[in-house]
């Protein structure tokens, strides 16, 4: 069976390697980034199943990242994660085409659900 790739993209590289390590045991190829500089054209040439965003990437345009990786696949699922939460952050992102959304420090079991979720339709 092929394994579901997942994209993710913070500029924290501690919790890159937190994905990495908790996404690759749960049998999940593994693709992170800290910038999202050139991932547009992975994206294209790869078509992950789930690209994870930290929404306040600094120096980085990360409401036009959601819409475009949207406008390249809408079936690729987009899921925000962030430190700045607000009730505006929150709708903005489903409001750009997110997915799904959750707040830092989030509880790794309910993402991984929702991983799952995504994954197996």
């Amino acid at each position: 069976m092929m394994k579901e790739h997942i994209v993710v993209i913070d500029d924290d590289q501690s919790v890159l390697k937190a994905f990495e390590k908790v996404l690759s045991a749960q049998n999940f190829a593994i693709t992170i980034f800290n910038r999202s500089v050139c991932i547009l054209g992975m994206i294209r040439r790869k078509r992950p199943k789930v690209v994870i965003v930290d929404m306040k990437i600094p120096n980085e345009n990360d409401r036009e990242l959601v819409k475009r990786i949207k406008q390249i696949d809408k079936n690729i699922v987009v899921i925000i994660i962030t430190s700045y939460s607000n009730i505006l952050t929150k709708r903005d992102a489903f409001l750009l085409g997110a997915d799904d959304y959750f707040q830092k420090p989030f509880e790794i079991d309910a993402l991984l659900s929702r991983l799952h979720q995504f994954t197996s339709k």
